[in-house]
């Protein structure tokens, strides 16, 4: 089950970068372009479709009883969750998003 660990840390990588998306869009930090560019795929593109693939693999794997040799810890996945249902709020409920 190492890729339901993979699946969560890549979910959290992007998810702090959706983070940072969030932070940077409200700011008027000046960065290097091409990381940026990098962020803003990490963050506004991917983390939702990650974080919700993530989810379900998780999920499977708890009612399937092969999470547990998984070894994710357990504030990744309360993280992963809070950020899921920020970014659905965020990204899919907000009106100035579309």
């Amino acid at each position: 089950m190492r890729w339901i660990s993979f699946l969560a840390k890549l979910a959290f990588i992007c998810n702090a970068c959706f983070l940072f998306c969030f932070l940077l869009r409200y700011s008027n930090l000046e960065l290097n372009e091409e990381v940026i560019s990098i962020i803003i795929i990490l963050g506004w593109v991917m983390s939702l479709a990650v974080n919700v693939f993530s989810m379900i693999a998780s999920f499977i794997g708890m009612s399937k009883g092969t999470y547990a040799k998984a070894e994710v810890p357990g504030w990744v996945l309360i993280f992963n969750i809070a950020m899921m249902i920020f970014e659905i709020v965020y990204l899919v409920l907000n009106p100035d998003m579309l």
